[in-house]
């Protein structure tokens, strides 16, 4: 985020006794580089799954995309800097004699992002935090339900080792010529009925209404109508101080939607990577 050096602006602003920047928000990003982002996988596991694939390359486009705006953006600012403060101080007199309603506004706005920032990054915060905890608390739901899904099978599982007085182990099935074909089989139909269990469940957390996209759209719908409009509320300021001290600000556009695009697509592969990579009978072996 830029933040103009308080030498100079903080004189052009008292010399003009007008210090306030207007207004000019970046548009909404419903399309743009939220493009990018492949629709969520209702898969249920993430072995052969087409959205892992697609997910890496939008990370990969969305990263380049930050990373190009970015460069632009430094060079647009190390010009800026390089303004003399006097020269800096005509140039912003002259634009606010010529633009007189455009100065109030801009004049506004700074002091509204001046005034504001502490008290909404604060509050912008807090919000990330709670989805935070949202998220640990609902991975802990999601292997309490796995659990309570698997409970038959592990139940079918300990009675079996028992039976054949075998120490316990989480890991359910044998090695070839660990066991005699009777309970190599045994253990087989409990590794089908676990992928059973595991598919029922499924869908409360990774179908198109489970509880995985919920969260996501949840995180991303902060992301849109919270978080990046109070990022881009101060670059507004940045993106018009360009403008009036003749710097190329057409050039310059605000990072938060580039960013937070990368910062979501990165939770999405986070979160879809809980999945299981395949079915336990999945190579043909139950």
């Amino acid at each position: 985020m830029f933040s103009p050096r308080p030498g100079r602006l903080a004189a052009v602003a008292l010399g003009a006794s007008l210090c306030v920047p207007t207004a000019f928000s970046q548009p909404a990003a419903a399309t743009g580089p939220w493009a990018k982002v492949p629709a969520l996988t209702t898969v249920c596991y993430s072995g052969n799954d087409p959205f892992v694939a697609k997910i890496e390359a939008a990370q990969t486009a969305a990263q380049a995309d930050v990373e190009k705006q970015g460069a632009i953006n430094a060079k647009i600012k190390e010009e800026y800097q390089k303004i003399d403060p006097m020269e800096m101080a005509t140039r912003m007199q002259q634009w606010m004699m010529s633009n007189p309603q455009e100065a109030a506004k801009y004049m506004q706005m700074a002091q509204a992002a001046g005034t504001e920032t502490q008290g909404n990054l604060e509050a912008d915060a807090k919000q990330k935090q709670a989805l935070d905890d949202e998220w640990s608390a609902l991975t802990k739901r999601y292997e309490a339900g796995l659990t309570q899904a698997y409970a038959p099978s592990e139940a079918r599982w300990r009675a079996l080792l028992t039976r054949e007085g075998l120490p316990y182990h989480p890991a359910i099935g044998f090695g070839a010529g660990e066991t005699s074909p009777a309970v190599q089989a045994e253990s087989d139909m409990i590794l089908a009925q676990r992928d059973k269990e595991y598919q029922a469940a499924c869908p409360q957390w990774w179908g198109a209404a489970g509880a995985m996209p919920a969260y996501l759209k949840k995180y991303r719908t902060w992301l849109v109508q919270q978080h990046i409009p109070h990022l881009d509320k101060f670059d507004a300021v940045n993106t018009q101080t360009y403008a009036i001290m003749n710097t190329p600000a057409a050039a310059y556009r605000s990072t938060s939607t580039l960013q937070s695009v990368v910062d979501y697509v990165g939770l999405v592969e986070k979160v879809f990577d809980r999945r299981p990579a395949q079915s336990r009978c999945g190579t043909g072996v139950c």
